[in-house]
């Protein structure tokens, strides 16, 4: 009687343990959200480059859901190296 009383008081205990040792998990990775530092602002700008007889015929660029398309023609050529204006990039921060 007492090896069947010893064994339902470790199974509670282990039992126990791992309820306390998960909510203290979700606890500490739950402190690790409030970080702003994921959200900051970055100055992005597009580069091309290319080797000597390499011709450009298209490029695009996208900033959020603004595309920009430059094609080479005669009136607009685009020579190599190539660089976009800089953009600001804000990100979203989830509400």
């Amino acid at each position: 009687m007492k090896q069947f009383y010893k064994s339902k008081s470790l199974l509670r205990l282990s039992f126990l343990f791992i309820v306390l040792f998960s909510v203290i998990s979700i606890l500490n990775s739950c402190k690790k959200d409030d970080d702003d530092e994921d959200f900051k602002d970055h100055i992005v700008q597009f580069e091309v480059k290319g080797s000597t007889g390499v011709i450009s015929k298209t490029i695009v660029t996208q900033v959020g859901t603004t595309v920009n398309n430059m094609y080479n023609t005669t009136l607009t050529p685009i020579t190599l190296p190539w660089s976009s204006g800089e953009f600001l990039l804000t990100p979203a921060r989830p509400s």
